[in-house]
């Protein structure tokens, strides 16, 4: 091959490799613009908000919380709502003592509404868990 045609060829590689890490680099901007004035947060933040991580935990305890045969989290997937209702109550008392103000909420999708309501929020952080065709939150 002579060596015009090489160097002619490296300067198509050299160059499509620039322009595709261009376009690549201005996807990702956008991208990053675009989550930014949605409100989803960037794509570039990988720091996660600690504000969510006591609630993620608080909900965790709730579904765990047992105060006969089967903890609150069995209850609502059998669909169990006014032992759910007593489980929660008890647990939310705890987490009353401690001055945290909650709202446990469970949302059915068959029912098409919210079956479990108790406690008042006092705050905007949430957690939420899907289990089967059932939502529960908690927002603190």
């Amino acid at each position: 091959m002579d060596k015009r045609a090489q160097v002619a060829e490296t300067m198509t590689w050299a160059t499509a490799t620039i322009v595709i890490l261009v376009m690549t680099f201005i996807f990702i901007a956008a991208a990053a613009l675009l989550a930014k004035t949605k409100g989803v947060g960037s794509p570039l933040d990988f720091a996660s908000n600690e504000s969510e991580v006591p609630t993620q935990e608080m909900l965790f305890a709730i579904l765990s919380f047992s105060s006969g045969s089967a903890n609150i989290k069995e209850s609502i997937a059998a669909g169990q709502y006014t032992e759910v209702r007593e489980q929660a109550q008890r647990a939310l008392t705890e987490f009353k003592q401690n001055d945290i103000q909650c709202k446990f909420t469970v949302r059915d999708r068959a029912r098409e509404g919210i079956v479990v309501t108790i406690g008042t929020a006092s705050g905007s952080t949430s957690a939420s868990a899907i289990i089967g065709e059932r939502e529960a939150r908690l927002q603190c």
